[in-house]
C-alpha cells in the first residue's frame, strides 16, 4: 500500500540575496502523526525551511505538496490553513488587544462562520488552560503566558501540521515543562509536530525522527538512536550526544544494560532498567 504523506518537499531552494542559498535543494516527506525534531546550528536554514512550509516565504526552486496536491504560488493560503507555525518570539506573533481576540484572529481570517470562530476560540483557551487570561492584554503577560497564547492561536486554526520554532527559547524550567506536556498531548491526539531546537536532550526524549540541517541542506534524517551515533553528522551540525544517550552507551559497554535493549529516552525509563 502506497504511503500517504501530509507534506512533501521536493528540491526546495531559497535565497535572501542573489547567489546565497539559505536552503539548497531540500527534499523530505512528512507523514501524518510524526514527531520530528529539527536540529542544526544557527543559520543552518531551519527557520527559513519552516517559513516556506507555512507559505510565508516563496522558494525560488522546488515544489511543495500538501496531502497529495501540489501547492502553487496562488495556493499559499492553503499552506497557512493546514500548516500552523508558533514563532520563537511570541511578541512577533501577537497582534490583538486581548487574549481572546488574539486567539480568534486566525479563525476569523479563515472566513469561517462566527459561531464556529467563538467555539474554536473557547476550546483553544480551554486546551491551554488560559481562560482566565481571556480579557487580558497579551503584550503585558509573562513570557510563558505569551507562549501559551501563541500555541492557542494555532490550535484554534486546527491545522494538519504544527510547527514550533525554538518553542522553549527564553522559557524558565517550569514553563518548559508545561510546553512539553502540551506537545505530548498534541502528539497523542495524532497531530503532526515539527519542532526546531538546540536542546538535544529534549529532542532525544521527544522525537521519533530527527532532521539535521547544515548550510541549508538536510545532512541527517532518521531516528534519534541512529543519528546521535553518527559522529560526522554531529560534528558538522555542531551537536553533541544527549546525556541519556551517553549513559545508555556506557551502561551497555559495562554490561549493565543488555545489548538488545534500546537506550533509555527518559529518566523514568533509565530507572526501570536499573
Amino acid at each position: 500500500m502506497k504511503e500517504e504523506f501530509v507534506l512533501q518537499v521536493k528540491g526546495l531552494s531559497c535565497s535572501y540575496e542573489e547567489g546565497e542559498k539559505v536552503l539548497d535543494g531540500v527534499s523530505v516527506n512528512i507523514s501524518k502523526g510524526e514527531r520530528i525534531a529539527v536540529l542544526g546550528a544557527n543559520g543552518a536554514g531551519k527557520s527559513t525551511f519552516f517559513l516556506c512550509l507555512n507559505g510565508v516565504l516563496k522558494p525560488q526552486e522546488g515544489e511543495l505538496w500538501l496531502e497529495g496536491q501540489k501547492i502553487g504560488s496562488h495556493k499559499a493560503k492553503q499552506l497557512r490553513k493546514k500548516v500552523g507555525i508558533v514563532f520563537q518570539d511570541a511578541d512577533s506573533q501577537i497582534i490583538a488587544s486581548t487574549v481572546r481576540r488574539e486567539v480568534s484572529f486566525g479563525p476569523v481570517n479563515l472566513r469561517i462562520p462566527m459561531e464556529e470562530v467563538r467555539l474554536r476560540t473557547e476550546q483553544a483557551l480551554d486546551y491551554m488552560g488560559i481562560q482566565r487570561l481571556g480579557e487580558r492584554p497579551p503584550h503585558y503577560l509573562s513570557g510563558g503566558e505569551k507562549k501559551q497564547v501563541t500555541i492557542a492561536d494555532i490550535i484554534a486554526m486546527e491545522p494538519e501540521v504544527f510547527i514550533f520554532d525554538e518553542p522553549s527559547a527564553a522559557l524558565d524550567p517550569v514553563n518548559s515543562e508545561i510546553l512539553e506536556v502540551v506537545l505530548s498531548r498534541l502528539s497523542r491526539e495524532g497531530r503532526t509536530l515539527m519542532v526546531s531546537t538546540h536542546d538535544v536532550d529534549f529532542a532525544y526524549r521527544f522525537a521519533s525522527r530527527l532532521l539535521v540541517f547544515s548550510q541549508g541542506r538536510i545532512i541527517g534524517d532518521g531516528s534519534p538512536e541512529e543519528l546521535f551515533a553518527r559522529e560526522e553528522i554531529l560534528k558538522e551540525a555542531h551537536l553533541k550526544q544527549p546525556i541519556l544517550y551517553q549513559l545508555g552507551q556506557g551502561l551497555k559497554e559495562k554490561g549493565i544494560l543488555k545489548a538488545t535493549f534500546s537506550y533509555p529516552r527518559t529518566a523514568q525509563e533509565l530507572l526501570k532498567l536499573l
